[in-house]
């Protein structure tokens, strides 16, 4: 790109180098470009810290050196042993905790090196100072590869993830996360209000009997409420999405990699209605991180028909008859 009065373009357009920008987050998390050498000195400083306590330990003629009366004695050489371990255990972890961060490092940059170019407003330092606190100590690949995508995804888009959904995230054990991944395929999403400033992220509810639709051949309560649990879906069984449809016209829910488009075949407005389990504010930005690597995966039709069909039973018209619902997939190029 071409300067301009010693501006680069991409400065006059609001734009930043992804890969740039990345080094300067990992710059203020955990130092200049994550040198290992740093870790080393870090490391050899709390050594020395160790070492001058042990001596302090040795230099006391008055260690007990046995176990009497209860109290825990230890000898000269336990100490110089113990000194060791404790040294050796600090170093262990610091090298652990660095390649975890590098390892999710590594994903992170894999993200972004398909962008041209991201937003250069700044990531906040207090978001990046706990991102890199929680991603230490994890070791999970499945985990890695999570908090990897998150991490380029606040990158391109400061502000996406709450640092609150850092937390749930940092709680979440590799099973937990699995309960998500498993569940990601039928999670739904439509307008949550009539003027669509916001969006519902939902699953259909289990809760009603008699309905056509047979989610519990998609997920099961436990599920839900292991989600419920963690901080990712509501269990609440008072709640639901609802969709206003006016005569002869569609409204649109978004499926994975697909948009579903729900067609009131009727003369009278519509609003369709379901019980559902919503997703939190949590759930929803981890879809969004997830969401983005499920290229070529397409959502269940026959899911999509039993839940549109579940909607009919909602609604009768005048005369008692059952209004008709009629919907299309249309597939994203992805």
């Amino acid at each position: 790109m071409g300067n301009f009065a010693g501006l680069d373009a991409k400065d006059l357009l609001g734009l930043a180098e992804p890969l740039t920008k990345l080094e300067e987050i990992i710059a203020h998390g955990i130092g200049k470009f994550y040198e290992p050498i740093h870790v080393r000195r870090m490391a050899k400083a709390k050594a020395d810290e160790i070492s001058i306590i042990s001596h302090a330990i040795n230099e006391n003629i008055n260690l007990p050196v046995n176990y009497q009366d209860g109290a825990v004695c230890i000898s000269a050489a336990d100490a110089n042993d113990l000194v060791q371990r404790a040294q050796n255990r600090f170093l262990f972890q610091q090298i652990k905790q660095q390649q975890n961060i590098e390892s999710v490092i590594d994903i992170a940059r894999a993200e972004l090196k398909s962008k041209p170019a991201i937003s250069n407003t700044p990531v906040s330092e207090d978001w990046i100072s706990s991102f890199f606190d929680f991603v230490a100590n994890v070791s999970s690949e499945q985990m890695q590869e999570i908090w990897g995508k998150l991490l380029a995804g606040e990158v391109e888009h400061p502000g996406s993830f709450s640092i609150r959904t850092l937390d749930v995230l940092r709680k979440m054990s590799q099973r937990e996360a699995q309960y998500f991944m498993d569940v990601f395929p039928f999670i739904l999403i439509c307008p949550g209000n009539s003027q669509k400033t916001y969006y519902d992220y939902f699953l259909p509810s289990l809760r009603r009997a008699g309905s056509d639709f047979t989610s519990q051949t998609y997920y099961t309560y436990q599920t839900i409420f292991d989600l419920d649990d963690v901080g990712l879906i509501s269990s609440n069984v008072m709640a639901s999405i609802g969709l206003e449809i006016l005569p002869n016209s569609t409204e649109k829910i978004q499926a994975l990699n697909s948009d579903v488009e729900i067609k009131n075949i009727s003369d009278e407005i519509i609003v369709a209605t379901h019980p559902a389990y919503l997703l939190t504010t949590a759930g929803k930005e981890l879809y969004n991180v997830l969401n983005a690597s499920r290229n070529g995966e397409k959502v269940d039709e026959t899911y999509l028909q039993e839940f549109v069909d579940s909607l009919d039973e909602y609604h009768l018209d005048k005369n008692g008859r059952i209004v008709r619902l009629e919907f299309t997939v249309h597939h994203n190029n992805k």
